[in-house]
């Protein structure tokens, strides 16, 4: 059985320990990662994210997909988000909105269409982690109505 894990709750045990903490996962029975990386300096930034994805599969995981923070999904960042998954062979990018306000989320939606249309065309899917704070009552719906 194959079994991964994102690496957000892990980010810094990652930071402190890469190998060690790569091979305690390996002990566990994991055998992919998920990252999560960020356009400045989330737990993998972008500008080292490469070279981190390939200690990674050096050490035998795999990466399908990654957690996608902060704006890799909006207009002016789609091309770089679409090159970096064909580069680095990602089928999908998990994104988070964490918004409990249907009126801002509204706001997003036209562009977020737009983005899962280019990604789609491009091989790429999109998935969503949800919080908490999405399935928040907002008069009958949630951000999730859309």
């Amino acid at each position: 059985m194959k079994i991964g894990v994102n690496t957000f709750g892990i980010g810094k045990l990652l930071r402190e320990d890469f190998s060690g903490t790569l091979m305690k996962l390996r002990e566990a029975g994991i055998t992919a990662i998920e990252p999560r990386i960020d356009q400045a300096a989330g737990v993998w930034p972008v500008s080292s994210a490469g070279a981190m994805f390939a200690a990674v599969r050096a050490e035998g995981f795999s990466i399908r997909s990654v957690h996608m923070a902060g704006p890799g999904w909006r207009r002016n960042c789609i091309d770089r988000a679409i090159a970096f998954a064909k580069e680095q062979d990602i089928s999908y990018y998990v994104i988070s909105f964490n918004q409990s306000s249907v009126t801002e989320m509204a706001k997003e939606i036209a562009e977020f269409k737009e983005a899962v249309r280019r990604f789609r065309e491009n091989g790429i899917c999109i998935l969503v982690h949800n919080h908490e704070a999405e399935w928040k009552d907002c008069g009958g719906e949630n951000v999730f109505s859309f």
